[in-house]
């Protein structure tokens, strides 16, 4: 098992450090905020400093906030795949192995029907990027999720794809 610091982007030389100390894989943090990806100097900032480490094999945490790939409606089901490949295309400059999404799902709707919708869309949006990245793997992580059953399911669907993971995150279970 690798263990993963989030590195502070004005820290690099102490984060760098520990990482060697330790022998601690990075997991950039930055690339989930929007208002990062939207800015061109901040987004260019962050991708020249971490690229110029000559790292590979690191994780990067995907986009989550407002990310909905089982939404009914077409253009929020639009942007958060286009913010998916938009991280996935910063994975792949910075040579990351995995990138890390959270499940997203709204918990407060127990309908049948829903979750069994969540579940489908999910997989298939997984299997599309898998499959358009195949040089990185993708992570699940729970979120607010009340149990670990859909999280299940969704790695049930996807037991094929080799790339394919989920993550306990302690802090939010």
């Amino acid at each position: 098992m690798k263990l993963y610091v989030i590195p502070n982007i004005y820290e690099l030389e102490k984060w760098c450090k520990l990482s060697s100390d330790y022998n601690l894989g990075f997991e950039y943090n930055d690339f989930f905020n929007t208002n990062i990806l939207d800015n061109k100097y901040l987004l260019d900032e962050r991708i020249e400093a971490y690229a110029s480490l000559g790292r590979n094999g690191d994780t990067l945490h995907g986009v989550f906030f407002d990310i909905n790939f089982d939404s009914v409606d077409s253009k929020i089901k639009e942007i958060s795949m286009m913010r998916a490949r938009q991280v996935l295309d910063i994975a792949r400059i910075l040579k990351c192995k995995a990138v890390i999404f959270h499940t997203n799902y709204q918990t407060w709707i127990k309908d049948k029907t829903y979750q069994e919708k969540w579940v489908n869309s999910n997989a298939q949006v997984y299997k599309t990027l898998l499959d358009e990245y195949r040089d990185i793997s993708i992570y699940v992580e729970n979120m607010f999720d009340n149990d670990p059953n859909l999280l299940a399911r969704l790695a049930s669907e996807l037991k094929g794809e080799n790339r394919f993971g989920v993550c306990l995150d302690v802090a939010h279970a």
